[in-house]
C-alpha cells in the first residue's frame, strides 16, 4: 500500500512540473546558469599623428579599453608621452609631446621623420593586445633661392650670384659641361656666392647649354639654373643696341617682346637650336607684342624679326 502512494506522489510531482514549464516557469534545480563574459579590447581613436616642428608642440589620442594598458614608447627618443610607463585600466586621453632638445635646425628642415609606439595591454601573455601608432615629425620645409634661372656667356668670362639656403647644398651638372666651372659645388647653409667661369670659347654654330641643380641636402631638388656659351650664329649679343627687349628670361606662358617706336619689323619668328621654324606671325605697326609659348619645351630658341631690308636674331630660353 505504501509503495502504491510513493509512485502515485511520484508522479504528481512530475505532472505539477510540466505545468508549471507550460507557462514559462522553469525549476532552477534543472537548468544549468550560464553566465556571459566580454572579451577583452583596445580601441584607438586613432592610429596617425602629426606632431612639430616646435619643440613642446602636443596632440594627442583617446584610449577605450576594458583591461589594463600601457604606453611604451620608449623607441621614439624625440616625444614623450602621458600617461608613461604606468598601468591604466579603462578609457584614458594620452597626450603625445615633441621633445626635440637634441636636434638642430638643420634636423628639422627639409624631410619629416616617422615613427611608431605601442599601446599594449599590460601583462606578459604572448597573445596580449597591442596596438601600433603612427607618428609624423612634421619639418619645417626647406628654401633655397637664386636671383637668377638662366646665364649666358659669350665668351672666356666669370659671373657670380648669391645663392641663399636654410640647408647645405650642392650644385651638379646635369650632363658634362668642360667648358664650365662651379664654385662651390657644395656650400653649407646661408648666403654663398655662387661663381661661374666659361672657360673657353664656342667656335661651333650652334649653342652648348647645361642645366645647373642645385640640391639640397634632404634630396629635393629646390632651383636650376640653364647655362648657355652661345656659338659663332649668334647676330644680336645685346638686346638694347638693336632696340629690341624681349622677356622675361626664362618665359613662362608668355614671350613680351618691345620694339621701338616707328620701327620696320613686319614678321617674327621662332626657331629651334637646329633651325626648325615652330612659330610666326607678323608684327604690323605694333609695338609692343605678347607671343604665347606655352607649348613650347623648356630649352633655348631664337626669335628673328624680319623687315624688308633686315633680319634681327635674339635667344631666349623656356
Amino acid at each position: 500500500m505504501k509503495r502504491t502512494l510513493y509512485i502515485f506522489l511520484f508522479f504528481l510531482i512530475v505532472h505539477c512540473l510540466n505545468i508549471t514549464s507550460s507557462y514559462g516557469q522553469t525549476s532552477p534545480s534543472l537548468l544549468k546558469v550560464n553566465q556571459n563574459t566580454i572579451d577583452p579590447y583596445i580601441t584607438l581613436s586613432t592610429d596617425q599623428l602629426n606632431v612639430g616642428p616646435a619643440n613642446g608642440d602636443t596632440t594627442s589620442l583617446v584610449v577605450y579599453s576594458n583591461i589594463s594598458w600601457r604606453v611604451i614608447a620608449d623607441s621614439l627618443g624625440w616625444i614623450t608621452t602621458n600617461p608613461a610607463w604606468i598601468s591604466i585600466t579603462g578609457d584614458k586621453r594620452v597626450a603625445i609631446t615633441l621633445n626635440t632638445q637634441w636636434f638642430t635646425i638643420e634636423d628639422l628642415t627639409g624631410a619629416d621623420k616617422h615613427g611608431v609606439f605601442t599601446i599594449e595591454e599590460d601583462s606578459q601573455s604572448p597573445t596580449r593586445i597591442i596596438k601600433t601608432v603612427n607618428v609624423t615629425l612634421k619639418s619645417y620645409p626647406g628654401i633655397l633661392t637664386t636671383p637668377i634661372h638662366s646665364v649666358t656667356f659669350t665668351a672666356v668670362e666669370s659671373k657670380t650670384y648669391n645663392i641663399s639656403s636654410n640647408l647645405p647644398w650642392t650644385a651638379e651638372k646635369k650632363t658634362n659641361a668642360n667648358w664650365l666651372n662651379v664654385t662651390p659645388t657644395f656650400s653649407l647653409s646661408g648666403t654663398v656666392s655662387l661663381k661661374l667661369d666659361c672657360i673657353t670659347t664656342n667656335a661651333g654654330s650652334k649653342d652648348n647649354s647645361v642645366y645647373l641643380l642645385l640640391i639640397q641636402s634632404k634630396g629635393t631638388v629646390k632651383d636650376s639654373i640653364l647655362v648657355i656659351q652661345q656659338g659663332s650664329h649668334v647676330g644680336v649679343r645685346d638686346y638694347e643696341t638693336s632696340g629690341i627687349k624681349i622677356y622675361p628670361q626664362p618665359a613662362g606662358e608668355t614671350l613680351n617682346i618691345d620694339l621701338p617706336d616707328n620701327n620696320d619689323m613686319k614678321y617674327w619668328s621662332i626657331y629651334n637650336q637646329v633651325g626648325v621654324e615652330l612659330m610666326k606671325g607678323s608684327i604690323g605697326n605694333k609695338s609692343k607684342l605678347q607671343v604665347p609659348v606655352t607649348r613650347l619645351p623648356p630649352g633655348v630658341y631664337y626669335i628673328a624679326f624680319r623687315s624688308d631690308t633686315r633680319n634681327i636674331g635674339m635667344k631666349f630660353t623656356k
